[in-house]
């Protein structure tokens, strides 16, 4: 580009800047013409979102004058709503296939959440056990309630059972289904290897009409159940004679084909009123004049057997509501609607009324024209014409009977509700909401403990899923055993004590004072302590000698101590070496940081009335 000859700076002498005179303006923004153009360009294109005026960042905003951190003076407001009119909205760089895919696998690795998490997650504290992220104990103090709901006449208890494992046959079979009938009544049953050594106690189900059937089972014993069944079928022609149960859970097995059932959520209701709470939750929809739920209510049999199956079409739950008229309707709507930005910026009830009665001649006026209003009341119209056109959805309902192994006369009825996924929320929160009290794996143990009845994991210690669950509990314990000072560590030594972190070792010790080789050298029981003691974990049992013998004999230990709901005496189950008698013997206990020993009566219990 060539340009004119008129100089850019005129002067007397051209070597002294200092002495300038005149600049030709003109002259330098012709020769600077398409620099300035290309500056311009790059402002008006630029890729940032960055205005004259942002909203203030998070650490400023307690001293502003308002919550809302996008308000500035008027006389600026014109400005900044042209500068954001003018901002363009780029679209946001997709994210790479392979940072997705890493995200994926990542998410699938991490522990599986139950479609309650986030009702729990609010509530309780959430533990990670079994590949599920579990709620293990509530934030709040309801101890007392819970036992309370439990033996009162007006309680039910809710627990998310949504983590058991569900496999199911794919047609009714009517064949052999008669042999099976002493099996399944007893609904919980142990199931053996090959080799005679236990695996997990199974569920049962069956329905009432037809001859369906369900097996549940723990997700800590889930792959060594499918390897023992894969073994069965490859090899059935081979029974094992020791194996009590073996040939009716092989005919068993043959009906029942190992297809998980998936999409499925699985509630267990425990208490008087859990049928009541079940019944007002569900809404029938379909139902037979011999069925035992029917519209009016439920009528379930009491002689039904244990593990009885139901099946149910329900709707979505509704809630329970007020029937107002149609002007109250219309107002509540509009209270609801309209009201909302005012009553938000009043404090401690102090409300400009005349403001709101201002809003109500307003709104009088224009509710019946408020379209929401009146697409409102139409479809509540409609949908009470319409009342076949409800979405069914088929829910099964099972019975459930816990008797108490050591007092026969106490019994807890319940229902185990299982329902499609999609729904499982809403029924959850309905049933929450209908006096149901929800309760964790802790709370869970302590109800079982007063029962009498044992939990698989915890209290079988023989099996592989036992073993794998006290090796994690025993590390935990060692763990905290070093975090202490060493000052107030107790010396095991001196209180004679052996093994005092380790379950599994402990019960090797143990094992070695059986004369005869048994499948299984301890049995369960539950020990009652005489005086206000609480047994507690890892808590030793020893047997009181005869006169004339030195010493205390060490028969068993305790395995599940916890504080019961119930006041005075303490409840712990344990395992005793069976080469004991309990018939006229006399037992004390003594906690592995105490020297005092505390006298305890000992229990065994039968595994005909145990559940789960």
């Amino acid at each position: 580009m060539k340009y004119p000859d008129v100089p850019l700076i005129t002067s007397s002498s051209a070597s002294s800047v200092d002495q300038v005179e005149v600049i030709n303006v003109a002259r330098l923004i012709e020769a600077r013409k398409q620099d300035i153009f290309e500056f311009l360009n790059t402002l008006a294109e630029g890729r940032k979102h960055n205005r004259s005026f942002q909203k203030l960042p998070y650490h400023q905003r307690r001293r502003a004058m308002s919550r809302n951190p996008f308000r500035v003076p008027k006389r600026f407001r014109l400005p900044i709503v042209i500068d954001l009119l003018a901002g363009r909205n780029h679209k946001r760089r997709l994210g790479r296939v392979k940072w997705r895919k890493d995200l994926r696998v990542r998410r699938f690795g991490e522990n599986k959440w139950l479609t309650t998490h986030i009702f729990h997650a609010k509530r309780f504290k959430m533990v990670n056990i079994w590949g599920y992220r579990l709620a293990e104990t509530p934030t709040l103090k309801c101890q007392r309630k819970i036992y309370r709901s439990l033996n009162a006449s007006n309680g039910c208890l809710l627990y998310d059972k949504s983590y058991f494992t569900i496999y199911g046959n794919s047609s009714s079979v009517n064949k052999g289904f008669a042999s099976l009938k002493p099996l399944i009544k007893r609904k919980t049953v142990l199931f053996y290897d090959q080799n005679g050594i236990l695996v997990s106690p199974i569920h049962i189900m069956h329905s009432a009409n037809d001859c369906d059937l369900a097996v549940s089972i723990h997700p800590a014993a889930k792959t060594q159940f499918l390897n023992c069944i894969s073994a069965n079928q490859k090899n059935s022609d081979k029974k094992d004679t020791n194996n009590i149960y073996n040939s009716s859970l092989h005919k068993l097995f043959d009906y029942v084909v190992t297809a998980e059932i998936r999409d499925i959520s699985h509630f267990e209701l425990l208490g008087p009123q859990s049928l009541n709470i079940m019944c007002k939750t569900l809404k029938l929809t379909e139902f037979n004049e011999n069925d035992y739920f029917t519209s009016e209510g439920c009528s379930v049999p009491k002689n039904s057997c244990n593990g009885t199956i139901f099946h149910l079409k329900i709707g979505l739950p509704d809630c329970a509501f007020k029937k107002f008229d149609s002007v109250e309707a219309e107002q509540l709507i509009a209270k609801s609607i309209k009201y909302t930005h005012i009553l938000t910026k009043t404090k401690k009830n102090k409300i400009n009324r005349a403001i709101l009665e201002r809003e109500k001649l307003k709104l009088q006026n224009l509710s019946s024209h408020d379209p929401y209003i009146t697409s409102q009341k139409d479809a509540y119209l409609e949908n009470e014409s319409k009342a076949e056109n409800i979405i069914t959805f088929e829910a099964i309902v099972i019975t459930r009977h816990l008797i108490s192994s050591f007092r026969p006369y106490k019994r807890v009825s319940g229902f185990d509700l299982l329902v499609p996924s999609q729904i499982s929320r809403y029924v959850w929160n309905r049933l929450y909401k209908n006096g149901g009290l929800p309760i964790g794996l802790e709370e869970r143990r302590k109800i079982y403990l007063e029962l009498g009845q044992p939990i698989f994991p915890e209290d079988f210690p023989e099996t592989m899923a036992g073993h794998q669950y006290h090796n994690a509990r025993d590390q935990e314990r060692r763990n905290q055993f070093l975090k202490m000072n060493t000052r107030y560590r107790p010396n095991y030594i001196k209180l004679n004590i052996v093994e005092p972190l380790s379950t599994i070792n402990l019960m090797s010790l143990l094992s070695n004072k059986c004369d005869n080789f048994t499948t299984s050298k301890f049995m369960h029981a539950i020990i009652t302590s005489i005086k206000r003691c609480v047994p507690k974990e890892m808590c030793r049992i020893y047997l009181v000698p005869h006169e004339g013998n030195m010493g205390y004999n060490e028969v068993g230990f305790v395995i599940s101590g916890y504080n019961t709901f119930t006041k005075g005496k303490g409840f712990a189950k344990c395992l005793i070496l069976r080469s004991t008698t309990t018939e006229n013997c006399k037992f004390v206990a003594k906690n592995i940081n105490s020297r005092h020993y505390f006298p305890i009566e000992i229990q065994v219990i039968q595994f005909n009335h145990f559940i789960d």
